[in-house]
């Protein structure tokens, strides 16, 4: 139906679902995007997922574990933010791009419950 920025906004709103899964974060809490990410993967919370070394990419180093929070970090900064403030015209393409940053973002992410991984 070309509503490229509500599957954007859908695929973020999966990964803030899945990330609350992963890190036992009750939605309640009302702690979603940016601070969502900071609560579970940045290096020095106290909360911090343990990521899986049967991942795609293997055990990860505590420079890469730095990049995963930053790469979720800036997702949700860049994409997230903009989307969920104001409509982007997004073309096919253009969000195509944006739900494979979505995606990465869920390979990355522990296995939810029920949801078959790719």
């Amino acid at each position: 139906a070309q509503h490229y920025g509500s599957a954007v906004r859908d695929g973020f709103i999966f990964l803030e679902d899945a990330l609350r899964d992963a890190g036992d974060v009750d939605p309640a809490k009302g702690i979603s995007g940016d601070r969502l990410v900071t609560l579970l993967l940045a290096p020095s919370s106290k909360s911090s997922l343990s990521l899986s070394s049967d991942g795609f990419m293997g055990q990860l180093t505590s420079g890469e574990l730095e990049g995963v929070y930053n790469y979720f970090k800036g997702a949700f900064l860049l994409f997230r933010n903009a989307t969920a403030h104001r409509p982007i015209p997004y073309t096919a393409s253009e969000a195509e791009d944006i739900l494979h940053v979505v995606n990465v973002c869920l390979r990355i992410l522990p296995p939810r419950p029920g949801v078959a991984q790719q």
